[in-house]
């Protein structure tokens, strides 16, 4: 770790909580936070007045083992902004914006799979759904030849499990380069930014 920030954040108690994080995290060099991330204990903290669990989200540059882009991490709160084009990201990182994305992007990367192929496999089960319903979803694993995602919103307070074929993905990376120039697969890319979200985003507006 480099340089390291000292935040304020408030509980919901009022209590003012202080919070160490650092600027840019190299996780080949401390692979246990990617670990943290990956489990929920990423930043999380316990308020000393209350005691209730703050998960806080700072943002935060992500270097990797080899020469890939590095990863910016955004906070949730920042994402009307970089739609927006008010936030400023480098175009020669890779972009997530919030916990969930960061945690998703790590398991990608330890399956060595491709963010563009996961995002449209979310497109063709989103369009299933219905709308305004307000479903997201995340690849959690692969399993037995199936891509494992979870869908959160189909029920209130329960998780969802859908598993695809892995040669539905295996099919969508080498089609690849004639799917980015096609609705509504195009609509998933705001420079460096590359999520289904961006979709839904720009119907809504």
């Amino acid at each position: 770790m480099d340089h390291v920030n000292e935040h304020n954040i408030t509980c919901y108690c009022e209590q003012e909580v202080k919070v160490t994080v650092p600027e840019i995290i190299n996780l080949e060099n401390s692979p246990e936070k990617a670990d943290e991330i990956i489990q929920g204990e990423f930043l999380k903290l316990i308020c000393p007045n209350c005691g209730k669990e703050l998960k806080p989200e700072f943002e935060i540059v992500f270097h990797f083992a080899g020469s890939g882009p590095s990863l910016l991490f955004l906070p949730e709160i920042k994402r009307e902004a970089f739609y927006k084009g008010q936030k400023e990201v480098p175009r020669d990182h890779n972009l997530v914006i919030g916990y969930p994305e960061l945690r998703e992007f790590l398991l990608m990367n330890r399956s060595s799979l491709d963010r563009f192929s996961i995002e449209a496999i979310k497109l063709h089960l989103l369009q299933k759904a219905p709308s305004e319903s307000g479903i997201v979803i995340y690849f959690e694993k692969i399993e037995n030849e199936k891509l494992i995602f979870e869908v959160i919103g189909l029920r209130k307070d329960e998780v969802g499990i859908v598993q695809v074929p892995l040669k539905t993905y295996h099919k969508l990376v080498q089609d690849k380069d004639q799917l980015v120039q096609e609705e509504p697969y195009n609509a998933m890319f705001r420079s460096p930014y590359i999520s289904v979200k961006l979709v839904s985003f720009e119907e809504a507006s």
